[in-house]
């Protein structure tokens, strides 16, 4: 029965050996034909004479779990099987993002489908699509590029003439391969534009890995191995925030990194949001910002307590937002005007809704207190 079995195996792998060479995988191939070849009783038999130590059944146990554990390791198909599935997961967690730009590129024009057939041709044709995208490279190095790229899609806006436009840093240039990785950010935030209709998959996969090892923004810093040992340094501030406000706008995380980025410095809010129609204005201006996350994520604790309460149904929207924009940039010298403006505007107020600005008051008068105002 033994004998059998082991005919059975033998078979097995071989059969098994020769297919996967002929599926291409040349070197899985061969140690699944030898697993077979070595199980052949006359062949044991020989090692047993030639090798001693193979009489010993936990040695050549052992050798038959490294051979079919290497085997695994060498299939290509079994290696893709991994890659794929992580591609999956981060389709699935973009699958909004990338409906989204598909549809977007169904409906452009035509001149715009060529436009950006020729933007994606001159990024394949960079380093850095090389080193970032074939060779999946997720260095310090590239951060600056990433954070060139955010602060390009946070600029991107409408100018007066119907355009859509972007302004950006260009300082990476001084880097190196410096001119490479400033036409790479080019043509990355072109594509992001509506005109060009979004990110493609291959970008968005590298952000997503970006975001897995550094988070969403960041400081100076040195990077550390569990021995203590130092991997790489990190010489400037970086943000990714924008770029994913782009590809999750409702997404929690990504919103509250859009304010802490601002709020620690690693950017800026954008302030001429009045004379400007940016793109994107929620990860632009403050302004924008509360507009959007009132919409989709109420229950922000960057929202002051009472943003919501029915008094404000006696005031325009554009007061709350001001008025809330003004919490979220810690203005205490526009909050005391917002104030002084409700108390003097009390009387018209009470002959218009019956109830006077108090309430309006006591809102600004309490968030100055929390903001330190009055310290």
């Amino acid at each position: 029965m033994k004998k059998v079995i082991k005919y059975v195996l033998v078979v097995s792998f071989i059969l098994g050996g020769i297919g996967t060479i002929f599926k291409g995988s040349f070197i899985s191939g061969f140690l699944l034909t030898s697993l077979g070849v070595i199980f052949v009783p006359q062949v044991s038999d020989l090692l047993n004479d030639k090798i001693k130590l193979w009489s010993n059944k936990p040695i050549r146990y052992g050798v038959y779990i490294g051979i079919f554990i290497l085997t695994a390791l060498t299939n290509s198909e079994f290696r893709n099987d991994g890659i794929n599935n992580a591609a999956s997961n981060n389709k699935n967690e973009y699958h909004d993002y990338s409906e989204k730009v598909k549809t977007n590129i169904k409906n452009l024009s035509d001149y715009n489908k060529v436009s950006r057939m020729k933007m994606m041709e001159k990024l394949k044709a960079t380093i850095t699509y090389k080193a970032l995208v074939r060779n999946n490279s997720a260095t310090a190095e590239y951060l600056p590029l990433l954070t060139t790229i955010n602060g390009g899609v946070r600029h991107s806006y409408t100018n007066s003439t119907g355009k859509e436009v972007f302004g950006m840093d260009e300082s990476i240039k001084n880097s190196n391969n410096g001119e490479d990785k400033l036409n790479f950010a080019v043509y990355a935030i072109s594509l992001a534009m509506p005109n060009k209709g979004g990110f493609p998959e291959e970008l968005v996969q590298i952000f997503d890995r970006y975001k897995k090892k550094y988070k969403l923004y960041g400081v100076p810093s040195s990077l550390y191995d569990m021995s203590g040992s130092k991997n790489e340094s990190i010489s400037k501030v970086y943000n990714l925030s924008a770029i994913f406000g782009l590809i999750q706008p409702k997404d929690k995380d990504v919103l509250n990194a859009i304010y802490e980025s601002n709020d620690k410095k690693n950017s800026d809010w954008i302030t001429d949001g009045n004379k400007v129609q940016y793109l994107n204005d929620f990860i632009a201006t403050a302004n924008g910002y509360i507009k959007h996350i009132k919409k989709v994520y109420p229950n922000s604790k960057y929202l002051p307590d009472d943003y919501d309460d029915s008094f404000w149904s006696n005031y325009d929207t554009m007061v709350n937002d001001r008025v809330l924009t003004m919490i979220l940039l810690k203005d205490c010298k526009g909050l005391k005007e917002e104030f002084n403006i409700a108390d003097a505007n009390m009387d018209s107020q009470i002959a218009r809704t019956g109830t006077g600005n108090t309430d309006l008051m006591s809102f600004i008068d309490e968030n100055m207190k929390v903001l330190g105002c009055y310290n």
